[in-house]
């Protein structure tokens, strides 16, 4: 039987998630979310290190013993072996209750104030058109943008269902996050001390 849990994750201080290039004053390092993987890894080590003694792990390793076999071989529950992670997902709380957030689809747009969407078009009716692929298409105006943001899950339904979501389901992403232009301390060259 497949269960699904929802962990939810508060910093006890600010985050910050950036790429790994180095960067002076005049440039601004840029990332998303950590990559599923990194969180994945970290849950499933601490789930792991609850069950097996990790010291042992490394000489069965060194064996050429494949890891989920060296795990089995600690004994290490089945269940933490066939667990499977998403996310992560920037979250709120409303209320009693934790709303994941999902950047909002790319086919969404803003024509003016109203939400639209971009449809398929036949490409067929297009001269010329000879790749594999249908192009996307707004039948009003030409002005329509891109909606930044993310959906909540009644928008994300509303999405999926082919219906448009109401704007209290769009949340801006500077309502979720900002950007910190540079973090750590600047340096006096002559002196190597802190400004």
């Amino acid at each position: 039987m497949t269960a699904w849990y929802g962990l939810r994750l508060d910093p006890l201080d600010t985050l910050f998630f950036r790429d790994g290039r180095p960067f002076t004053a005049a440039t601004r390092g840029e990332s998303g979310l950590p990559q599923p993987r990194t969180l994945a890894g970290a849950l499933r080590t601490h789930l792991v290190s609850r069950f097996v003694d990790l010291s042992k792990l490394s000489g069965l390793r060194r064996q050429g013993i494949p890891i989920e076999d060296a795990l089995r071989q600690l004994d290490c529950p089945e269940w933490v072996l066939r667990t499977r992670m998403r996310g992560p997902w920037l979250a709120r709380v409303v209320g009693e209750t934790v709303e994941p957030l999902v950047p909002a689809p790319v086919i969404l747009c803003r024509d003016g104030e109203p939400l639209c969407r971009l449809s398929p078009l036949d490409p067929k009716k297009l001269p010329g058109w000879n790749v594999p692929w249908m192009p996307l298409w707004h039948k009003g105006g030409a002005d329509a943008k891109p909606v930044a943001g993310y959906l909540t899950p009644r928008g994300l339904t509303a999405f999926l269902d082919g219906n448009l979501p109401d704007s209290v389901d769009l949340v801006k992403a500077e309502d979720l996050y900002g950007f910190e232009e540079r973090t750590g301390l600047a340096i006096q060259p002559d002196a190597l001390t802190g400004v």
